[in-house]
């Protein structure tokens, strides 16, 4: 089974066959590409961006897609899917990095915010256009970003999933078929700051890899507020058998360095 980690610094780390750094992490802040690692770039989550150009910020009928928002407490940001110029910005942001020797481009926040997301004029314009179903519309926007971004990146091209089983197509615009079609691997964050139980943790993971036809990844989270390592460990041997590889996000490279000892 591979290992993998996410970093906060462009670091290698002995031991693991996978490191990811952020390039462009929600923040909106953007970074150099670094060799020999997969560099992340977080699509449509972007807190500079929707702070400097407020108009390109995905809205519904109620409010914005921003932090603050009390019907959905978003953790960052996003931006609306049909802006042809902010995506134009991710496609030449990922040419760029693809000029420099990468291990690979890892995609993250590639969807729609949620399912009333997004009623922008431009949005209803193009769904009324489009003659298609809420759902089937959003997510051949998404599928179109992606299929242009896997044509510009260099090296493995592999996208994060959004861990929801129920409606991901009408919720978000996810086509797991799809999305199989363009990219060379999977990764499934599955989050916890303390994973004292792991039956949730097991039940997805199982269910994802029975919906995934490709390389799939848990990432399990193990930074501060950092969980126990036993429990890390436990949560990892309940994923296991449903994946190729764990990933930690431990954005730490001591943190990283310890956990691989632990698995010695």
């Amino acid at each position: 089974m591979k290992l993998g980690v996410v970093l906060d610094k462009p670091e290698l780390v002995e031991d693991f066959d996978l490191i990811f750094y952020s390039i462009k992490p929600v923040s909106g802040r953007i970074s150099k590409a670094e060799e020999h690692i997969y560099n992340i770039v977080s699509c449509f989550g972007d807190n500079k961006t929707a702070r400097e150009k407020p108009e390109w910020v995905a809205i519904s009928e109620h409010d914005k897609a921003t932090r603050g928002n009390e019907r959905h407490n978003f953790l960052w940001d996003w931006i609306c899917p049909t802006n042809e110029d902010y995506v134009k910005s991710i496609l030449n942001l990922i040419d760029e990095a693809s000029k420099v020797n990468i291990a690979g481009i890892h995609l993250d926040c590639i969807r729609f915010p949620e399912e009333e997301y997004c009623s922008c004029q431009r949005c209803k314009k193009m769904w009324r256009e489009s003659n298609l179903k809420w759902g089937d519309w959003k997510s051949d926007i998404i599928n179109g970003f992606i299929e242009e971004a896997s044509n510009s990146a260099k090296g493995s091209f592999s996208i994060t999933l959004t861990p929801d089983p129920c409606s991901p197509k009408k919720r978000f615009g996810i086509d797991f078929t799809t999305f199989a079609k363009h990219a060379d691997f999977f990764v499934l964050p599955l989050y916890d700051t303390a994973y004292s139980t792991t039956y949730w943790v097991e039940v997805l993971a199982r269910y994802f890899r029975r919906r995934v036809r490709i390389p799939l990844y848990i990432e399990l989270y193990a930074g501060h507020p950092r969980p126990p390592t036993k429990n890390i460990l436990k949560a990892m041997n309940s994923v296991s058998k449903y994946c190729d590889g764990i990933i930690f996000a431990t954005y730490s490279t001591s943190i990283a360095e310890e956990l691989r000892r632990s698995l010695k």
